[in-house]
């Protein structure tokens, strides 16, 4: 096919490349990447949004010239049950994204296998939650950036449904994450992309690459690695299939697999490098 890829100011690093790295290493490592934007994550220990001392961590920031994408995530957003400890999870989110001067948090649907709802159920709680949270997300001035996961037991595998219900929603503060891997597990057909994708709706883009080969099912978030020419998902042309279609935001690296984080700071720094040059147009 005929590639189309983003440039390089479109590219954005997720906090998870230097994970178990303090808050200081990662906008290091950020830097020398030669990305002008990175993606924050609550849930890595002493680090960022989730560290001890987020002004100082911002100071840090602001002494560096990256700017905050997102901030990355709040977790089981669509259960309804669990509501008054969403809402203490999403106001530590919201100082964060003050803090950090981050324009949007991720939202991420329940992914437990107890769950015991039909897709019509978690669908219509999905689109309640938007509808409750809409209005706490817009007092701020934020977006709400709502991720399909593609694993079985996902109660929001689609990315076309996740665009359905934030439409359903009525609220103006959402868009969807499209996510390589995700849509590479979830019911999604490419076939349907044109015609059922809403580029509009989509916020960011996250990207990562398959080296294993095995059962769609069994795949989980630590096969997650950098995408390069032997990705068995194919993010590259993914993401170039959005471009075409009119995609005009970021594209985040965001890999989980445990051996980026036993890397040197160099070596690190030289394979971030050699993802940035096979991802986004040369020069």
């Amino acid at each position: 096919m005929n590639m189309v890829l983003p440039e390089r100011g479109r590219l954005v690093l997720n906090q998870n490349v230097a994970s178990g790295r303090s808050f200081e290493g990662f906008l290091e490592l950020a830097t020398k990447v030669g990305v002008g934007k990175i993606e924050l994550r609550n849930d890595l220990p002493g680090a960022g949004p989730g560290g001890p001392d987020a002004a100082s961590a911002r100071a840090l920031l602001d002494r560096s010239s990256l700017r905050v994408v997102a901030i990355d995530v709040l977790l089981r957003f669509n259960v309804l049950g669990r509501w008054d400890e969403l809402m203490g999870e999403l106001a530590r989110l919201l100082k964060a994204a003050a803090t950090y001067r981050a324009p949007a948090i991720l939202l991420c649907p329940n992914c437990e296998r107890g769950d015991s709802r039909s897709q019509q159920e978690a669908f219509a709680d999905t689109v309640k939650a938007l509808r409750q949270l809409s209005p706490l997300l817009e007092e701020k001035g934020l977006l709400g950036y709502v991720e399909p996961l593609g694993f079985p037991e996902s109660s929001l595998r689609s990315l076309y449904s996740a665009q359905r219900a934030v439409r359903e929603s009525g609220a103006s503060c959402f868009r969807v994450v499209y996510d390589t891997f995700h849509h590479f597990l979830g019911p999604d057909r490419e076939s349907d992309l044109e015609a059922n994708c809403d580029v509009d709706l989509i916020g960011l883009v996250h990207v990562s690459g398959l080296r294993s080969q095995m059962p769609a099912d069994r795949y989980r978030d630590e096969h997650r690695d950098l995408p390069d020419e032997h990705d068995l998902m194919n993010s590259r042309e993914q993401v170039s299939r959005l471009l075409k279609l009119g995609y005009k935001g970021d594209v985040s690296f965001e890999p989980f697999v445990p051996r980026l984080r036993d890397l040197s700071i160099p070596d690190l720094t030289e394979t971030l490098r050699a993802a940035v040059r096979y991802f986004s147009v040369p020069g």
